[in-house]
């Protein structure tokens, strides 16, 4: 059965990327030992320095933000629950915070919230999905969020190969190749 988030997909297409997708995960990143190194860095209490780490990591720019704005970043980032995101809107008003940068913090902070990236929306619309791209919109990221839900669950058995990576990148890997054919 296909999950409500996934409504409208093109189904055919849906099980042609699952049958091709442990080839594509061979070239698609899956062995990247920085990525996999970088899932263990994070351990302990939220921290700004676990920020940065990522940060560094991403290649964003490192912010010395003043106590209050580092407070309230923190603040947001402990009381989201996946897979809401709509706590972290109001961070968007900062300097040097975007939705890719908040998702980044996510996916290394709590392992289960995917990166955003241009190329896995644009995969995801290859199968008829509406998923826009916009670092500045916390509702398009959610969206995004939904969809890469919705095809773990709809995932068979088969299509995600035993790896160390977390399943929704596996996914994103696969969905940006994907695009990129």
């Amino acid at each position: 059965m296909i999950p409500v988030a996934l409504f409208g997909i093109d189904a055919e297409q849906c099980e042609e990327f699952y049958a091709e997708l442990p080839q594509i995960l061979l070239t698609a990143g899956a062995d990247d030992a920085d990525y996999e190194a970088m899932l263990y860095k994070i351990e302990g209490e939220l921290c700004l320095e676990h920020l940065g780490i990522i940060d560094e990591w991403a290649g964003n720019s490192l912010v010395a933000w003043p106590e209050d704005i580092a407070q309230e970043i923190l603040i947001a980032l402990e009381v989201v629950k996946y897979p809401n995101v709509a706590l972290l809107e109001g961070l968007l008003r900062l300097d040097e915070i975007d939705v890719p940068r908040m998702a980044s913090w996510l996916h290394f902070l709590t392992k289960v919230y995917p990166l955003y990236d241009e190329w896995t929306c644009a995969g995801l619309r290859k199968f008829d999905l509406t998923c826009p791209y916009d670092p500045n919109d916390i509702a398009s990221y959610g969206v995004y969020v939904a969809l890469i839900e919705g095809f773990k669950e709809f995932a068979p058995a088969t299509a995600l190969p035993e790896y160390s990576l977390p399943r929704q990148r596996l996914l994103q890997l696969g969905l940006a190749a994907w695009a990129r054919n």
